[in-house]
């Protein structure tokens, strides 16, 4: 690139710098981001993908793609000196943040995988096979599924469980669909 500056007049130099660098900060950021939005649709299109997976997909990316080009672009002006550190550090606060939250989080992705993927609805008996645990389904909350054994005791089972053992589902007469469930104020019975 120092060639092509060299080519202009000494004044001229550094505001050509700085534009190549632009253009090809941005250039490259939204090859990046049509590539990996490229992919995405493409899973959506063949059905190996979820659409509210990719929409989660292509928010992340769009977001990553402009906060690393903003950082960039500011360390290229001068204007951001350590950019990659600060940026270092709060991504690892988050990364503790997320780690000291983990276990809400991860039920909360699972519930919302649970909606997505719907392996039982509210009305079905399901089983935690090996850990005893069967009842049928009759509320879904962000962190627990709350079954009803056959004695009438209840049980909250984090959702986080379902993913984590083995499942048995047995199709129920009244089923209520998961995401119709968090709608509701009061519990099946």
């Amino acid at each position: 690139m120092d060639w092509f500056v060299g080519l202009f007049p000494e004044s001229w130099q550094s505001l050509v710098r700085h534009a190549l660098v632009f253009a090809l900060v941005i250039g490259g950021s939204l090859v990046v981001y049509s590539l990996v939005k490229a992919l995405l649709d493409r899973g959506v299109r063949r059905k190996a993908l979820p659409e509210p997976v990719a929409v989660v997909g292509r928010l992340v990316v769009r977001w990553t793609v402009i906060v690393v080009a903003l950082v960039m672009l500011l360390q290229d002006l001068g204007l951001a000196q350590g950019a990659w550190a600060v940026l270092s550090a709060a991504l690892a606060m988050v990364a503790v943040g997320f780690f000291a939250v983990w276990s809400t989080l991860g039920n909360i992705m699972c519930t919302l995988l649970l909606l997505i993927f719907k392996p039982f609805k509210v009305g079905d008996t399901v089983e935690l096979v090996g850990d005893g645990v069967k009842g049928r389904v009759i509320d879904l909350t962000f962190m627990f599924t709350t079954l009803r054994e056959e004695d009438g005791a209840l049980v909250r089972v984090p959702n986080v469980q379902f993913f984590q053992k083995n499942t048995r589902c047995y199709p129920g007469d009244q089923v209520v669909e998961l995401d119709e469930q968090l709608r509701r104020d009061e519990p099946t019975e």
